[in-house]
């Protein structure tokens, strides 16, 4: 393996995902060997001299830092086997999620260097998926469509991805668990902690049906705003398409998600409302996109449609 897991864990302690990435490429273009805790050291060291890092510091990081970086990652692998976690980086090429490996955000690369999960990943990585997302609160309407496309789309053989959050993200697993399917859920803490709690005999549901949990963070990581922001782009990279069941402007944490399936060539459906929900605040969100053209109407009964999309931008039709 290119890069073994503890270095990638101990660059990630001090440095964010788009730093440490640089820093690889950097290494990879001089033949740079990264291990020991001095190699660290001074990759980070030419990394803020060449202006590579995205957010400069006042003060290079000592040294030590980068043995307690090494040290805690240690801990943190010892951590995840102790408790059932598995963990994956970016250059396992047998088990990382395949779909995963192109995920882009503005021409660079914005695939997770680690996954920590729980379940049978290898599956979920290597089967088409449907990103369905929405709003914590949806209508009672919304609820009901997140559980009918959640079972239709797992009978078709497609992997749901989603949250875990409650609302659209749980209707959307219960109605692939109601099928028998696959669903594979994105947590944005480490996966120590089930939250929300409501949803923790959800998640055992998820992994004793076939599934996975899946986080991009260690244990002891706290589910932070930011957190969520960038778990959202991981279902849609994982899915080969994203459908959106409600949400309203202002406050729809599921467009990241929307945006990444966009800036990744992938499609984007949601759910059309008629009658007494035409208007409603809380699918302004699914209005809008529908409007601007930025996602295709989706209704009842429409499913295969969507199959078809999915594979003509997988090029297989």
């Amino acid at each position: 393996m290119k890069y073994n897991i503890r270095t990638l864990i101990a660059l990630l302690r001090h440095h964010n995902r788009t730093d440490v990435w640089r820093m690889l490429d950097y290494a990879d273009e001089h033949n740079l060997h990264l291990s020991s805790a001095k190699e660290l050291y001074e990759i980070a060291n030419i990394a803020e001299d060449n202006r590579m890092l995205s957010k400069s510091r006042k003060f290079k990081l000592p040294i030590t830092d980068f043995e307690s970086a090494i040290y805690d990652a240690d801990i943190s692998i010892d951590t995840c086997y102790r408790q059932g976690i598995k963990i994956v980086s970016y250059f396992d090429v047998d088990n990382y999620p395949q779909q995963l490996l192109d995920l882009e955000h503005k021409g660079y690369n914005d695939a997770p260097l680690i996954l920590y999960y729980k379940g049978d990943i290898r599956t979920v990585g290597n089967v088409e998926g449907i990103a369905i997302i929405g709003t914590r609160h949806p209508t009672p309407e919304g609820e009901k469509m997140g559980e009918y496309f959640g079972r239709k789309f797992a009978e078709m053989g497609l992997n749901i991805v989603s949250g875990l959050a409650l609302g659209c993200d749980a209707a959307a697993h219960r109605g692939a668990l109601s099928a028998n399917g696959i669903t594979t859920a994105f947590l944005p803490n480490g996966l120590d902690i089930i939250r929300p709690s409501q949803n923790a005999d959800l998640a055992s549901k998820i992994l004793s049906s076939g599934g996975a949990l899946v986080s991009e963070y260690p244990p002891g990581t706290p589910n932070t705003h930011d957190n969520y922001a960038e778990r959202d782009r991981l279902q849609a990279g994982l899915a080969d398409a994203t459908l959106l069941i409600q949400s309203d402007i202002k406050k729809g944490g599921s467009f990241n998600a929307i945006r990444t399936s966009l800036e990744n060539g992938k499609p984007v459906f949601a759910v059309k409302y008629t009658g007494s929900l035409l208007g409603h605040p809380m699918v302004a969100g699914n209005e809008l996109l529908i409007r601007e053209g930025k996602a295709k109407p989706l209704t009842q009964g429409d499913e295969e449609n969507v199959i078809l999309e999915i594979e003509k931008s997988l090029g297989n039709l």
